[in-house]
């Protein structure tokens, strides 16, 4: 995807992100409608700021992708993903989760915004996504989390 499809609204402070970005960029196509935000943030009606990794419009929807830079074998129990690496174990919630709700918030401001201008189309659905990014992360998450997960 070229540079006019692709905004970059903020650039990113990390180069394992700006990397993950990249790969993504070169792999989107250069055509309509297909477009991209990078790295931007917004406040929720509920008053809560969320900072977006990605955001892509293709003929299916939009889709708000989670960037996840991990190293070392990721599981998950219940709700919860686990990352072993070097010995240290790191317990977090499936960002598949807080993505979502980002998505959820975007669609409603985009919706409100839609109602404000007068505008009768209906809005697409907006999906969240979750790019683990990283090639020697060993992903050895049941089949039920893997839904809207992607590695390169």
């Amino acid at each position: 995807m070229q540079g006019g499809r692709w905004t970059w609204v903020t650039p990113s402070q990390y180069d394992h992100e700006r990397a993950a970005l990249e790969h993504i960029r070169r792999l989107l196509p250069d055509a309509e409608p297909y477009r991209a935000w990078s790295n931007f943030t917004f406040t929720a009606h509920t008053g809560h700021v969320h900072e977006v990794d990605l955001l892509v419009v293709t003929h299916s929807g939009l889709y708000l992708i989670e960037v996840k830079s991990l190293h070392g074998t990721l599981t998950s129990s219940g709700a919860n993903w686990i990352l072993t690496n070097h010995q240290r174990t790191r317990i977090f919630d499936n960002p598949l989760h807080l993505a979502d709700t980002k998505a959820k918030r975007l669609r409603s401001l985009l919706e409100n915004q839609a109602r404000r201008q007068g505008l009768s189309e209906r809005l697409p659905f907006v999906q969240a996504a979750v790019f683990l990014s990283e090639l020697d992360l060993q992903v050895a998450l049941p089949e039920h989390h893997l839904h809207w997960v992607y590695v390169p």
